[in-house]
């Protein structure tokens, strides 16, 4: 249907200042996303990064296609499009966080998308854990991207994914949690003054309390969860930190409403939430009404 350069110049007008040639390289665009051949050329535009927009572009057209035409692709092709993502994942500099950030984030959801879609893989968890933690350059924000989009993605009603797929995945996903939880910790250890990169940890750990089949009792006992309990202590706790840490012990107290199972994380969020009366006080006495809510 189209070449690479005609994509790109589409692209370039669509990001132009002609209001009239945008709305057409928009709707051709769109013809171009519903096309088979999207699926090369956009690798092939990911692979090259000559621009931030045509990647954008790329990242996002695979994720849409992965959720709406996977059909288009032979089983053949499964692995050799995985290791495609996980290559692009590797070659876009993590740092500045907002340089290439939207890109890794929709190729992290094409990445998780496609792993649900093929029933006969497994171990996502400690191969993305192996592949970017052993690389020279950092990628801790490709990797946090990961870890908060996959069980999100195994929630979504969006996947045309059957529920015996979703509960082997959840089940994968549990046996992995101390992997996990020891990742996250040493990340807020060495992490510790970066606002940014602790709010994705906790916003990971809130994700990962989304799966039912999840074991708390580590997390119960972990230094993490203490660190978090101590944020909402702390009236001088940034506020982004504060709200992140307040969704992660809604997602822990939800996760700790069968008692029978994790007895132990509910018992320790029962001492922390009595132990932030106080915080809760000084936070009214100071009218700090974004902190006494979430508290």
């Amino acid at each position: 249907m189209d070449n690479i350069e005609t994509v790109y110049q589409a692209i370039a007008i669509l990001n132009g200042p002609d209001s009239s040639a945008c709305g057409k390289a928009s709707v051709w665009l769109g013809e171009f996303q519903k096309s088979v051949c999207a699926w090369s050329i956009c690798d092939q535009i990911l692979a090259q990064r000559r621009d931030l927009n045509a990647c954008y572009f790329a990242a996002q057209t695979m994720r849409q296609k992965l959720l709406h035409n996977m059909r288009e692709l032979p089983p053949s092709s499964h692995k050799a499009l995985h290791d495609s993502l996980m290559n692009h994942l590797s070659s876009f500099e993590c740092y500045p966080l907002e340089k290439n950030g939207v890109i890794i984030m929709q190729l992290c959801l094409a990445l998780s998308d496609l792993y649900l879609q093929v029933p006969e893989w497994t171990n996502f968890i400690a191969e993305i854990l192996d592949k970017f933690t052993s690389m020279s350059e950092d990628k801790t924000p490709v990797l946090l991207n990961l870890l908060k989009v996959f069980p999100e993605e195994i929630q979504s009603r969006h996947l045309r994914v059957g529920e015996n797929r979703r509960r082997a995945v959840n089940a994968e996903l549990a046996h992995q949690t101390h992997a996990v939880l020891h990742f996250l910790s040493e990340v807020c250890v060495k992490n510790a003054n970066d606002v940014n990169i602790v709010r994705r940890v906790l916003n990971c750990l809130s994700s990962w309390l989304l799966n039912p089949l999840v074991p708390t009792d580590e997390l119960a006992s972990s230094q993490l969860l203490q660190s978090i309990y101590l944020l909402l202590q702390n009236a001088d706790s940034p506020s982004e930190l504060h709200d992140a840490a307040c969704e992660c012990i809604v997602s822990a107290l939800f996760r700790a409403e069968d008692t029978d199972v994790h007895r132990a994380l509910a018992l320790s969020l029962q001492a922390a939430c009595y132990a932030m009366v106080d915080g809760f006080n000084m936070a009214v006495a100071h009218e700090d009404c974004e902190k006494y809510v979430g508290r």
